[in-house]
């Protein structure tokens, strides 16, 4: 798929791979905020994002274990977590609704092509 994509394509699919990353680790801090001497964490999104889009528009697959995170040593907030969990979500359904509507040109252009 990402051979038919421009580079705003990739970058969007980028991008909601990052989100994704981030999510996993914010789901794992609040599932953690009540275990002694665990240590929050956080991916670095924009780090995440570079590599993810730098081995998309190489390779067309980005490497599955790409993810930069980062350890402030506090212990986490379990309301920062939720909130933060909630921010990556509404984040990653605006980039999924920009998606499918890049994906709905793409469409458009090729039904036109038949016509």
């Amino acid at each position: 798929m990402a051979n038919v994509l421009d580079s705003t394509g990739q970058y969007l699919l980028a991008s909601l791979r990052a989100l994704a990353r981030r999510h996993a680790v914010l789901a794992g801090n609040l599932a953690n905020a009540h275990t002694p001497g665990y240590a929050r964490v956080d991916v670095d999104f924009g780090a995440t994002l570079r590599a993810l889009y730098e081995e998309a528009a190489g390779e067309g697959i980005p490497a599955p274990g790409v993810a930069f995170l980062r350890s402030d040593g506090t212990e986490p907030d379990p309301e920062l977590e939720a909130a933060e969990l909630s921010r990556t979500a509404l984040q990653a359904m605006a980039l999924t609704n920009l998606l499918a509507a890049k994906l709905e040109l793409l469409r458009s252009a090729i039904l036109e092509g038949r016509r």
